[in-house]
């Protein structure tokens, strides 16, 4: 054993804990971002399965300077290379972070912009797949995009093991769900209702979106002057509490919603997180909303503008 290598589980350790902070510097500033590489075939596999070398994360180009000035008020240091191509890195102790430039072009692809012209994204990359690996949650890119970019393994050897590597876990991962998904087939043959339960939680995310549009946040408990709010994805959770909930006082209710069911999502503004309760009806409709401080007058210090927008 080679007592100079470093002990894979502490790096592993080193690495979630630094990808959890960064992801909440990028969640306060409202900047999106993705993991992809080993480290998403990891977060998809539910375990940490080889060594990293570094984290990759995809932003968009247009973030990247608020997105330095984070980094580097939380002692992540750019060390750009010569040689660097459609993206930077920073460095922070022991653990190398590495982004990856995302533009938009005129017909809404997406793609890198590239020294030799573009390298596009393909459209179910960027999506909202949530995963949780070590107490750490991730946005990744697409499964089905990871997978085909771990296809063709790069030239270099030392990359086209850890491609090899990752292309044997995303195969397992397929496989175990085909051999889940015909279990599942072959213990459902005996008649009944099979039919699959849909996940609500789209329905209600989109449904606050939509209530968030319909009053002037002047009027309401909700901080003015703090950007736009954007409504988190796959972070809504039922707290399976039904029964009759006070809401805000400018809220009208008809007689079929006093009775609702409370939900807990949270919104991302320009400068911070808030976590907002909402009482969903049986339409799986938000008919109200109020952020957890309860209170306007313990709302965050923002700017002097009254409005969401800006």
């Amino acid at each position: 054993m080679d007592e100079n290598r470093p002990n894979v589980g502490s790096v592993a350790d080193e690495q979630l804990e630094a990808l959890d902070r960064v992801a909440h510097l990028l969640d306060v500033i409202g900047a999106d971002h993705w993991l992809f590489g080993g480290w998403a075939v990891d977060f998809y596999a539910g375990a940490v399965t080889r060594h990293h070398d570094d984290l990759d994360l995809a932003v968009w180009l247009d973030d990247f300077p608020r997105i330095a000035a984070k980094l580097g008020d939380d002692g992540w240091s750019h060390q750009p290379s010569p040689d660097e191509d459609g993206g930077t890195a920073f460095v922070r102790d022991c653990v190398r972070l590495e982004l990856t430039y995302l533009v938009r072009g005129e017909r809404a692809e997406v793609y890198t912009p590239l020294r030799d012209g573009r390298g596009r994204w393909s459209e179910d990359a960027l999506g909202n797949d949530v995963r949780e690996l070590n107490g750490v949650r991730m946005r990744l890119v697409g499964l089905t995009a990871l997978t085909r970019s771990k296809a063709s393994a790069r030239d270099e050897p030392m990359e086209a093991a850890k491609d090899k590597a990752d292309a044997q876990t995303l195969a397992c991962l397929v496989t175990s769900a085909i051999a889940l998904v015909t279990l599942l087939v072959a213990g459902c043959g005996g008649g009944g209702d099979h039919r699959a339960k849909v996940d609500p939680r789209p329905r209600v995310e989109a449904s606050l979106r939509h209530y968030f549009s319909t009053f002037r946040p002047e009027d309401s408990i909700f901080p003015t002057g703090a950007g736009p709010p954007r409504v988190r994805s796959n972070d809504c959770k039922d707290l399976h509490r039904k029964r009759l909930l006070l809401p805000p006082r400018s809220t009208r209710l008809k007689r079929a919603d006093k009775k609702v069911a409370l939900w807990e999502c949270y919104v991302r503004f320009k400068s911070f997180t808030l976590r907002v309760q909402a009482g969903v009806n049986d339409r799986t409709e938000v008919i109200w909303a109020m952020p957890v401080y309860g209170d306007s007058r313990k709302a965050p210090e923002l700017s002097p503008a009254r409005t969401y927008t800006g």
